[in-house]
């Protein structure tokens, strides 16, 4: 939240930080005015993966913020969403993870079966690892 004088508005946005962790694409913010008078704001991102549903608003608002994983590497990855009105400016930190597209996962193999682990793809197809298991019916 701003400061202002009696009479002015008062910006306030919650959240002030989104954690869209490995799975989440899209999160909302709330921008309101807790002061009197006529509150203008925009909104605006600094990364290429993350985008906001409205550039810019009057009074009360919401503002949708989504973040694309496409074609980015596995980690962690962080930005900001920053707010400005003519209360003043409000960062809200933005941070989400893009996980293993390999995952962990047990494949059963019909034919002699067995279960293959797969934790990394590449270094299985590098090493030739295999973890085996016989099944029980």
């Amino acid at each position: 939240m701003c400061g202002a004088e009696a009479g002015d508005p008062v910006l306030s946005v919650d959240p002030t930080s989104l954690s869209f962790g490995s799975s989440s694409t899209q999160k909302t913010l709330s921008i309101t005015n807790t002061g009197e008078g006529t509150l203008t704001w925009s909104v605006a991102d600094d990364q290429s993966w993350l985008s906001v549903s409205s550039a810019s608003g009057t009074g009360d608002g919401t503002v949708s913020v989504t973040v694309n994983r496409s074609g980015l590497a596995v980690g962690g990855y962080t930005g900001t969403v920053t707010v400005s009105s003519n209360d003043g400016t409000v960062p809200v930190s933005v941070s989400m993870t893009v996980p293993d597209p390999g995952g962990r996962d047990f494949i059963l193999n019909p034919k002699d079966d067995t279960m293959k682990l797969i934790l990394i793809p590449e270094v299985e197809a590098i090493f030739g690892l295999m973890a085996t298991r016989r099944s029980r019916r």
